[in-house]
C-alpha cells in the first residue's frame, strides 16, 4: 500500500481561556491507485495474473478531504 495522509490545523486564541481550531486532513491526498492482487485462477486463461480488483485501507480507495472547526474552552 502506498498513501499519503497531510493534515493542517491553525489554532487561534479568541480569549484567554477560548480557542479555536480549523483543520483539513487529506486522506490519500495524491490519489495514488493501489492495485489488487492479480488473479490466480490459472484453468481461466482471461483471468491468470490478471489484475482486477483496487486495494483500499478501510473503506478508502480515492481521495477524501475532511474539514472541521474546534472550539476549545
Amino acid at each position: 500500500m502506498w498513501n499519503e495522509d497531510i493534515s493542517l490545523v491553525k489554532t487561534t486564541p479568541l480569549t484567554e481561556k477560548l480557542k479555536l481550531s480549523l483543520f483539513v486532513f487529506a486522506i490519500n491526498a495524491l490519489n495514488h491507485v493501489n492495485p489488487g492482487d492479480p488473479g490466480v485462477d490459472i484453468t481461466s486463461p482471461n483471468l491468470a495474473g490478471v489484475i482486477t480488483s483496487v486495494r483500499s485501507r478501510g473503506d478508502v480507495a480515492q481521495r477524501r478531504l475532511v474539514l472541521g472547526v474546534r472550539l476549545e474552552f
